[in-house]
């Protein structure tokens, strides 16, 4: 892969918790959450080089919408 860091954070289909207490342990998305934030990962443009990294994780709400936050099309192939 490349350039896949940098350009936009990107929502992933997880909702927001304050920590990992709980979540599902075979990578299935986190559908709870005790908060109405999702999750948005990795870093864009506007930050540092230390915020963009895909270990970045965010919460915000879903009705966000602005020039840096966006959601990456991916498909499973044959």
């Amino acid at each position: 892969l490349h350039d896949v860091l940098g350009n936009l954070s990107e929502w992933v289909e997880d909702w927001y918790n304050t920590s990992y207490e709980g979540a599902p342990m075979d990578g299935r998305a986190w559908t709870t959450a005790d908060c109405p934030r999702r999750v948005i990962r990795g870093g864009n443009w506007s930050h540092s080089p230390v915020g963009v990294r895909s270990a970045n994780r965010n919460g915000d709400p879903p009705s966000l919408r602005n020039m840096i936050v966006g959601f990456r099309v991916a498909r499973t192939l044959p």
